[in-house]
Parts: structure tokens; sequence; C-alpha cells
């Protein structure tokens, strides 16, 4: 593929339309710019390297040097995104790192108290007839002594 900016070739990653050297270019002035106190407007186009004269932007010369500037800070911050959300995901999902990845479960809600007897009838193997009727025999017993 060729790169708009320098007119070289170079192997594309993905979808990449920009050689590396020119898209790290192109970042690497766009933020000193952008860490400047005072960002007054640039000498020369962070893309093509032209003065800048008649446009309106501080750091690009032409319509055409824009667009290739946008395309390729809005690449950088959407790679970013995905990156830092990458990163709050496995935190979020498997803790500190330290353990092994736990597959997430839904927190389930605090049962009711049919619910709770359910479990239970559950876990003692009978229907909920026969617990709540030895439950029954139970309490009965406990207040009786």
């Amino acid at each position: 593929m060729i790169c708009p900016c320098c007119g070289r070739e170079f192997q594309a990653k993905g979808n990449g339309k920009y050689c590396e050297s020119c898209r790290h270019r192109i970042l690497d002035e766009y933020t000193k710019w952008r860490r400047m106190k005072t960002r007054k407007k640039l000498k020369k186009c962070i893309v093509c390297g032209r003065p800048l004269e008649h446009y309106t932007s501080p750091y690009v010369c032409s319509h055409e040097c824009g667009n290739i500037a946008k395309n390729i800070l809005n690449t950088e911050k959407q790679r970013l995104s995905r990156q830092a959300n990458k990163q709050w995901k496995e935190k979020m999902c498997y803790g500190n790192g330290d353990e092994k990845p736990v597959p997430r479960r839904k927190l389930k809600k605090p049962l009711s108290p049919l619910g709770l007897d359910i479990e239970q009838a559950k876990l003692h193997n009978m229907d909920y007839q026969t617990w709540m009727n030895s439950k029954e025999r139970k309490e009965w017993k406990a207040q009786c002594t």
C-alpha cells in the first residue's frame, strides 16, 4: 500500500492507510502543539510540512491535510479507548490480576421466605409440601419442650 502523506510503499496492518513513520510523526507534532502553553499557530503543517499562510487551522495547511490529521488522531483516540476499556474490564471482572481469571457470575437477588423454604426442600431431597410438614413438626416439638 502507498502512504498518502509521504508516497512511500509500506505493509499495512489491518485497515491502516498511513505508514508508521508518518503516523508517529503527526501524532508527535500534534501532542507538542497541544502541550504548548499559548497554543499559537505553527509555522509549518504537521502533515506535509508546507508553511501555514492562509488556512485558518493552527496546525494544518489545507482541508486535505486536515482530513489526514483528523483520521490519524481519531484512530489513535479509538485505539487508546479500546485499550483502556480492556484494562478496565480485566480489573473489574478478574480482580487485581494476581488471581486466576474466574468467569463473571450474575449476582443473585436475596430469596424471599418462600424461596428459602423451596431451596431447603431441594437440599433435603423433598418436595415443598413434605418439607413444610416436617418443619412444622420440628417447630411444634421445640415449643413443647
